[in-house]
């Protein structure tokens, strides 16, 4: 043992001497035989320190707090620290990782540049030495090359780690064969052969280890690196290269490094290139990557341009291009777009306004290759504005079918503009029903117009509730006409509830109707409602809605609150974060009868100064205990809502509750030196009890 830390200890002054350099060879010519010293002993490198290969600490320091062993845990997390960490340990390792790598809470891992790792390997200085070994130059120090990336070349990898050279086969003048040595002891062509020899390696993580890096247009410096570590692993699964610029100089000068060596990788599943300013995707890259990727994270690039066929790539993988900008998109990119929405297998991740560009570019007419279709359609239809849904409306208002509609209406009403919502269902009339109608009208009322229900009331009248007119009406009286009235009667789909709360919401337009007109809804409405229908056309102003569910209650309920005024004190301004929590100095008793098919609501108020300068609007937090129904309250009333605190559906209900703390939280636009006052209003249908503080 101590023999060998001799030859350790020599080598590090030879290494010294000569200094740190990389070769990167894109050819082997005729090369004089080398010497080397052997400074491991083949029968138990596995057991030396890292530090052997005077790897910088801060890398080894960087591989044990972010890596991961076979049992699940970071190397630090095993009790390794730099001083005991060996090949063996590194041996052990699924995921390796020189970048700072965090785990979330949804189990995915966030990884960022290690500036001591980025700065150690930009520091090393790598030079294309084919030149020189064509001279029969002295071989420097360190080399990467192509003619390693191999699984033969696993063996001279071990050499490496266990002697301190590469053995390769050359012939002499003569045409003798020779082995012949090639020293690499820089630390770097160590790491490289201790990643590349791992058999356990599923995961490699390089976020930003190349981002110092210089570029240089006569050979890709990372790509052979990432080429030579990967080694066309038939394993590895998970490749993290974000973060490092200089790969986006390199695809553009020497693509071929890449879908060649570094991205060589049959069964990778997981590619991030996040960050790397790559503004052209040259899919030629992932010829060798395509067949089984199912992530690929591009996010953080501004890509404009997407080059070649990649369908194989993107119609089955998950592809973050959320920083893209298509403001020209090209034919190509297009197609491949489009098919990857259309496709259903994988998932397209597009910022709103790069989504709103394709969308609009689909569906324009001088496309003679693949378009969005409404699958496609609707997997982005949440990030559409009003613009693009309007020219969707005018250009092609059959691609919204129900399921497009039903995303609109759910996810992003306020897209949906009056003119389009028309369009859409004169086009489609079926692409709403009912309660996607009645989700607009709550969602955006103002986008269901006159025109649009007198539409649907002639083509899909079931469509429409009472509801949505009562919705529509309060926003938009003007929506509710006779023309309405009419088709639904013609539809046979006017009956007693529907003509009471149009009756309700517009009473004028059913005062006007004219006598044949009332005589056609008298024909056309069912025997059970003829005498209410009649009632209603006669006397349309005392019309009410009609809610068969809720009806009126038959008795009067009561509620009554124990104070009419709390006091919260005079907290001190300076000590008061949005945060912080300000309780009544006592609290309050409130007790009652909710009478079946009411509730009671708590309505709480703006608080405002006295001198009306300035205002806030806190959430009051209410807890206590009501002894008649045995149940805690925990409730939270936000100023400017009203919240329903209980309800009677079947049978009348008691109430008595006591709130032992009344709260208030979220108070922010205090002033100091002012007088605040605010309310709170129990409501019980018309019967309010009100308490002032």
């Amino acid at each position: 043992m101590k023999k060998r830390v001799m030859s350790i200890l020599m080598l590090a002054s030879v290494v010294g001497a000569i200094g740190t350099n990389i070769t990167t060879f894109s050819t082997f010519s005729s090369l004089s035989p080398l010497s080397y010293d052997t400074v491991h002993a083949a029968d138990d490198y596995t057991q030396n320190l890292l530090t052997v290969y005077k790897i910088p600490s801060a890398v080894i320091q960087a591989i044990i707090d972010n890596s991961v062993a076979t049992n699940g845990k970071t190397p630090k997390a095993n009790g390794k620290t730099v001083t005991n960490f060996t090949v063996a340990d590194f041996r052990d390792l699924t995921t390796v990782s020189l970048a700072n790598r965090v785990k979330d809470v949804d189990g995915t891992y966030t990884s960022m540049t290690n500036d001591a790792v980025a700065t150690a390997i930009g520091s090393v200085q790598m030079v294309n030495a084919g030149a020189l070994a064509d001279s029969n130059s002295q071989t420097p120090t360190g080399l990467v090359s192509q003619n390693f990336i191999s699984d033969s070349r696993r063996t001279d990898m071990v050499n490496l780690l266990k002697n301190g050279g590469y053995a390769t086969d050359q012939w002499d003048q003569q045409g003798n064969r020779q082995t012949v040595y090639t020293t690499a002891n820089i630390w770097l062509n160590q790491l490289v052969a201790l990643i590349a020899t791992n058999p356990k390696l599923t995961t490699l993580d390089l976020t930003g280890a190349f981002s110092k890096v210089p570029f240089d247009s006569g050979f890709s410096k990372a790509g052979l690196l990432i080429g030579m570590m990967v080694n066309k692993s038939a394993t590895l699964q998970s490749l993290a290269l974000g973060f490092n610029p200089i790969i986006a100089n390199e695809v553009q000068s020497n693509a071929w490094t890449y879908y060649n060596y570094a991205l060589n990788l049959p069964a990778l599943t997981n590619l991030d290139l996040q960050s790397n300013q790559l503004t052209v995707l040259d899919t030629q890259i992932l010829q060798n990557v395509q067949n089984n990727l199912t992530t690929l994270n591009l996010a953080g690039n501004a890509i404009s341009k997407i080059t070649t066929n990649a369908e194989g790539v993107f119609n089955q993988a998950t592809v973050d291009l959320s920083n893209a900008d298509f403001t020209n998109l090209d034919p190509s990119t297009h197609k491949i777009l489009a098919s990857a929405l259309n496709s259903g297998k994988g998932g397209l991740e597009l910022s709103d306004t790069a989504t709103n560009q394709l969308i609009t570019a689909s569906i324009n007419d001088g496309w003679n290759d693949v378009n969005v279709n409404a699958s496609g359609l609707n997997k982005v239809a949440d990030q559409l504005d009003s613009s693009t849904v309007d020219k969707i409306a005018t250009t092609k208002p059959t691609l919204v079918d129900d399921k497009v509609m039903a995303t609109l209406v759910t996810s992003n009403a306020s897209a949906l503009t009056g003119d389009s919502v028309t369009q859409i269902v004169k086009a489609n009339p079926n692409v709403v029903d009912a309660d996607t109608l009645t989700k607009l009208a709550t969602n955006n009322p103002a986008a269901i117009t006159s025109d649009t229900l007198e539409h649907l009331a002639s083509t899909n009248a079931t469509a429409i509730s009472p509801d949505v007119i009562s919705k529509v009406g309060a926003t938009n009286p003007d929506a509710i006409t006779s023309g309405l009235i009419n088709n639904l009667a013609e539809a046979g789909q006017l009956d007693a509830d529907t003509l009471a709360t149009i009756a309700a919401t517009k009473p004028s337009v059913v005062a006007n109707l004219t006598p044949e007109q009332k005589e056609t809804i008298t024909k056309v409405v069912g025997a059970d409602d003829l005498s209410k229908v009649q009632d209603i056309l006669d006397n349309p102003n005392a019309s009410a809605p009609v809610v068969p569910s809720n009806p009126a209650p038959t008795t009067q309920g009561k509620v009554s609150v124990d104070k009419t005024s709390l006091s919260f004190g005079t907290p001190n301004v300076t000590d008061i974060q949005a945060t912080s929590v300000i309780k009544a100095d006592t609290g309050l008793r409130v007790t009652g009868t909710v009478t079946k098919g009411q509730s009671l609501r708590l309505l709480a108020s703006k608080w405002t100064a006295l001198d009306g300068t300035s205002s806030f609007a806190p959430t009051l937090q209410l807890i206590g205990e009501d002894a008649v129904n045995n149940q805690g309250v925990d409730q939270a009333v936000v100023a400017g809502d009203s919240t329903e605190l209980l309800r009677a559906t079947a049978d009348n209900v008691d109430f008595d509750v006591t709130l032992d703390s009344v709260g208030m939280t979220n108070i922010t636009g205090v002033q100091a030196g002012k007088t605040y006052a605010g309310s709170l209003t129990w409501q019980l249908n018309n019967l309010p009890g009100t308490t002032t503080n």
